[in-house]
């Protein structure tokens, strides 16, 4: 009798259903989906057994497929079990499988999951429906975490400061995890809900398994999550977390004296408020971050690299703003030295070195997010003053100021509504240099999505004010873009503008200014198997541009496609047409030129990504109506021996014909390019260029917390100038014989970068790293012989720059 009672007891408990807010975005599908965490007294050890404190959680087992067939029985049953106490959330995760032993564990540093057996849950601890934490653990122990903002960014930058155990047996395999209360913001409340995803792969099978129905080509993540109900009683901490870290390094030169250094700085992160972040750094150091890939860059644009180094890296979606008027780009933060440029040099003078980065002496951002949706940040940064060192005409060695003292700002604050389906934001930077010109910008944008997600619109608006010899500059931007559609078929159309005055990239990122542009897009989407094909998208995109004058500077059609084939193999397509338009960028400031247009073919086809095989093999093919054109093959393959080697080879050649490279602006009398371009003509010559690259990845893992990643990069590229033309005239694409001695050599340019880093954490938050880089870059003259063997043979005997760190950070916390 008594057995009976407390078994009524227990089902009337699990019945208790959350009730849903009038506000909830897709009720329909969450009103039975929440999962109840029970408070313990004791807590559960984290060894991946189910120890007795878990006999009294409630057990979660409604799990389906999302891939490779939506809402199908899922191959084999998952159970997952929460229990709580004041000071952490315990998670019990068991994947039954009938063959134990073909589980996949690989083991690899944190945030790698390559193919490997693995569970996941994401906690949306504000209940704001558009950010969450998303945390993992593979089948060998390895621990995966990120961060989810607006309903379906993810950025795996964070790295929490948790415990969690795995262990395969032979009913499947378990995962234990202990998720202390610091790791995540919330408001206290009597009755905590959070947001909850669980999900769980069988990589051997294809298989994705989610507890919270999801369907492929809907947008939003966090939104259409399930509920976490029962966190009772609950205390929001302050979390306080310092990082100091010790490093110590060598570099060796050749025909340079050894060089030893010692660093020493500080990590900071203080949870202010339960809304209210601090982190702060102090001397930052990343030498532990890769290498930026070598490229060859003839063009007038900018080449972009992306931002790897952690500090920046975290919490980045709060500073992001629009892509393509990116009025906050923090590689500037830090940048190669040189700002002041060689005007600050004096006559005779000739440039031995200047150093790679500036460095900077301190960081801060203040971040944060109310319940009410107000969400701002606000980042200040200060730089050192760098030097060149020359040699002077009298063969002395000098400094020359090349980069001052600065100060970086950047703010934003935004405000949501409508469940965070609508959001309007402000976004301002500062640019201050000791003794130098300062510059200043701002970003505004507004945007709004539809209760299902699929239909959006927004704007986005840029400025910017720059010092420039004692005159203030100034330029507006913005884009505009709406969409719609269902999960089968997508349009949306966009429209761009910048004005002749805008300049974002003293703190931002902008490709060019001066430019209107349209485009119109259609997107069309299959889930289901078809013919082939597993599933499948195709997008069709018209672009027109033209500058600030009207002047037609291009327009594109694009088709794009992206096929799963039934074996899981995919395909990628591009096609590509451009009409003949202007260009007002080739020949940097000096007269417009004649742009031909053309078109090209590429695809790419990848074999099962899941194998311990795989292979990847492309190839793009273009020409213009001048007659020039380019082709390019790459190949590559990744292999996975055992459980703890992996290994990946690429490499690609490439063969391009310009049959107009600008080469340089000259004088001329002729009154066909008139006084606006100052009376400056332009030579260009014909290039034929050839890129080989190379590209190895090896990694091997002692275990999931002692890993060797090494990563090297060969690169040559040749340059083969032929016939000098002068410009006949302005806008038109006619060339006149160049009497004139030819003013571009031959080229042979050869790069080597090579990075090994041995990483081990020895305790969690803490970890010690030991650094091997190798460097070189050689822009020498070529004979016009193409050996690329040779070549290559001789890049990698170049004597490089060799650096040795050896780096300690101990977290507490």
């Amino acid at each position: 009798m008594k057995r009976l009672f407390l078994l009524f007891a227990l089902l009337s408990l699990s019945a208790q259903a959350y009730t849903l807010p009038d506000n909830e975005p897709y009720p329909e599908r969450k009103a039975k989906k929440f999962a109840r965490a029970n408070r313990t007294a004791t807590a559960p050890a984290i060894d991946g057994l189910l120890d007795e404190a878990w006999l009294q959680a409630d057990i979660l087992d409604d799990f389906q497929q999302f891939k490779p067939v939506e809402d199908a029985e899922a191959s084999f049953r998952t159970e997952v079990r929460f229990l709580y106490d004041d000071e952490a959330l315990y998670v019990f995760f068991r994947g039954y499988d009938d063959s134990p032993d073909e589980i996949i564990a690989n083991t690899g540093r944190r945030d790698d999951d390559h193919k490997s057996d693995a569970f996941f849950l994401s906690l949306d601890s504000r209940h704001d429906h558009q950010s969450s934490y998303a945390l993992g653990v593979t089948a060998a122990g390895v621990q995966l975490d990120l961060t989810v903002s607006h309903d379906e960014a993810f950025d795996p930058s964070w790295d929490g400061v948790w415990e969690s155990s795995a262990l395969i047996d032979e009913e499947g395999w378990t995962a234990e995890m202990r998720l202390p209360f610091t790791l995540f913001r919330f408001t206290e409340k009597p009755e905590m809900v959070w947001g909850l995803h669980l999900k769980r792969d069988i990589p051997r099978l294809h298989e994705e398994i989610l507890w919270m129905n999801l369907y492929r080509g809907e947008p939003g993540n966090v939104s259409r999550a399930g509920h976490l109900v029962g966190l009772d009683g609950i205390h929001s901490p302050r979390a306080f977390e310092i990082l100091p870290y010790f490093a110590a390094g060598l570099s060796t030169e050749p025909g340079e004296e050894k060089e030893t250094n010692l660093r020493a700085g500080v990590n900071l992160k203080w949870g202010l408020s339960p809304a209210v972040t601090l982190d702060a750094t102090v001397n930052p150091d990343f030498g532990q971050v890769e290498a930026d890939p070598a490229v060859l860059n003839l063009s007038a644009y900018e080449t972009f690299f992306p931002e790897k180094r952690p500090f920046f890296v975290e919490g980045k979606d709060i500073f992001a703003f629009n892509e393509h008027l990116n009025a906050f780009h923090s590689r500037r933060i830090g940048r190669e030295p040189g700002f002041l440029g060689e005007e600050h040099f004096e006559d005779g003078d000739r440039e031995l070195s200047r150093p790679q980065n500036t460095t900077i002496l301190g960081a801060a951002k203040l971040t944060g997010k109310s319940e009410q949706g107000m969400v701002f940040g606000v980042l200040s940064a200060v730089t050192a003053r760098e030097f060149a060192l020359v040699e002077d005409s009298l063969g002395r060695e000098q400094s020359r100021l090349i980069e001052p003292l600065s100060h970086y700002f950047v703010g934003n604050i935004a405000k949501e509504f409508s469940e965070g389906r609508a959001r309007t934001r402000l976004l301002l930077t500062h640019a201050g240099r000791q003794d130098a010109d300062d510059a200043a910008g701002f970003g505004f944008g507004s945007s709004w999505r539809s209760e299902d997600g699929f239909s959006s619109l927004g704007i986005s608006l840029v400025g910017s004010a720059v010092e420039d010899e004692g005159k203030l500059d100034r330029g507006m931007g913005g884009n505009a873009w709406a969409t719609s559609g269902n999960r089968n078929f997508n349009f949306g159309l966009w429209t761009h503008h910048t004005g002749p005055g805008l300049e974002l990239n003293d703190l931002g990122y902008l490709r060019r200014t001066s430019v209107r542009g349209l485009g119109i897009w259609l997107t069309g989407l299959f889930h289901e198997p078809w013919s082939f094909f597993r599933s499948g998208r195709s997008n069709l995109e018209f672009k027109y541009f033209s500058n600030w004058d009207g002047l037609k500077l291009g327009k594109d059609l694009d088709l794009n496609s992206h096929l799963e084939f039934l074996n899981y193999w995919t395909l990628s397509l591009n096609l590509h047409h451009s009409d003949a338009g202007y260009d007002d960028m080739e020949t940097r400031d000096g007269p417009v030129t004649w742009s031909p247009g053309g078109r090209s073919l590429s695809f790419s086809l990848h074999s099962d990504r899941r194998k311990d095989l795989t292979y990847l093999i492309g190839h793009s093919r273009s020409r213009n109506h001048e007659g020039g054109g380019s082709t390019s093959l790459s190949l590559g393959s990744t292999v996975q021996a055992g459980d703890r080697v992996r290994v990946h080879l690429s490499g690609s050649y490439s063969r391009t014909l310009d049959k107009s490279q600008w080469i340089a602006n000259i004088e001329t009398d002729d009154p066909d390019f008139g006084d606006s371009v100052q009376a400056t003509g332009a030579l260009f010559a014909e290039l034929e260029s050839r890129i080989l690259d190379f590209n190895l990845r090896a990694n091997y893992s002692f275990n999931e917390h002692l890993t060797l990643e090494t990563w090297l990069q060969p690169f040559l590229a040749w340059g083969d100038y032929g016939q000098h033309r002068e410009l006949e005239k302005e806008y038109c694409g006619d060339y006149l014989d160049w009497a004139g001695d030819d003013l571009a050599g031959d080229f042979l340019m050869k790069s080597f970068n090579l990075n090994a880093v041995l990483r081990w954490q020895y305790r969690p938050g803490s970890t010690l790293y030991l650094v091997w880089s190798r460097s070189h870059f050689l822009w020498d003259e070529w004979d016009g012989d193409f050996d690329p063997m040779e070549a290559l043979r001789d890049d990698l005997l170049l004597k490089p720059e060799n650096r040795f760190m050896l780096k300690l950070n101990s977290w507490i916390g």
